[in-house]
Formats: C-alpha cells, sequence, structure tokens
C-alpha cells in the first residue's frame, strides 16, 4: 500500500481502522526505510582496508615516474644545448668568414664569449 493510496480523513475513523491504518503505516514506513538503507549502502564510497606492503609493482610504478620526469628534463636540456651548439657553430664560421671581409673580429669574439656563457649555464 503506498502513501498515496491512504485515505484521507473525512470523518473520525472508527479504532478498528486507526489501528489498521497505523499498523500498515508503520510497516509501509519501515519497509521505505529498509529500501532507503539499501539504497544508501550500494552507493557509499569504498572504504579503504588496511595499508598493504609495498610490492614489486609499487617500486616499478615509482620507478617509471621518476623516469619519464628525467626524459622530459634530458629532451628540454638537449634542446637547449643543441640551439647553443648551433649558435656557436654558426659564429665560428661567420668569424673563419670574418677573417677574409671587414666585420670586426672583436664584435664576433664577444659573440662568442656569451654563447659560451651559455652554455655553460644550460
Amino acid at each position: 500500500m503506498a502513501l498515496g493510496l491512504i485515505p484521507s480523513l473525512g470523518a473520525m475513523p472508527s479504532k478498528a481502522d486507526a489501528a489498521s491504518r497505523c499498523v500498515m503505516t508503520s510497516a509501509l514506513w519501515r519497509c521505505l526505510q529498509a529500501k532507503y538503507k539499501a539504497l544508501a549502502y550500494a552507493f557509499m564510497p569504498k572504504q579503504g582496508g588496511p595499508p598493504r606492503p609495498s610490492t614489486h609493482r609499487d617500486y616499478m610504478l615509482k620507478e617509471m615516474a621518476w623516469m619519464a620526469e628525467d626524459v622530459t628534463q634530458v629532451s628540454a636540456w638537449c634542446a637547449i644545448l643543441s640551439s647553443v651548439c648551433a649558435m656557436h657553430s654558426m659564429l665560428c664560421a661567420a668569424m673563419r668568414a670574418s677573417m677574409h671581409t671587414n666585420v670586426p673580429q672583436a664584435l664576433v669574439a664577444n659573440y662568442l664569449v656569451a654563447t659560451e656563457l651559455l652554455l655553460v649555464e644550460a
């Protein structure tokens, strides 16, 4: 018997009707509470168990995370180093070419010193 099917209280019900309605309502209420509890338990988040000891897989996952970070840092460092080396070789070629032209060698030497500082910092 659903809650909407309980008749409204128009006239004063007899004691038997009131008692049976009270029993029906309390039984229905207990049934709804039981269903609600079952649904509440079904959607509760799972609680973690006790901490487990680290396994070989856990150590491997930590090592993989470290290696992934290391590879990204090495690739960024290599990109910087390759650009600095390319600039250095370009300036060396310019210095060799300046021996045969009118470009001041002091200007090219200043560029070489600046790129060597970049190379040391990288």
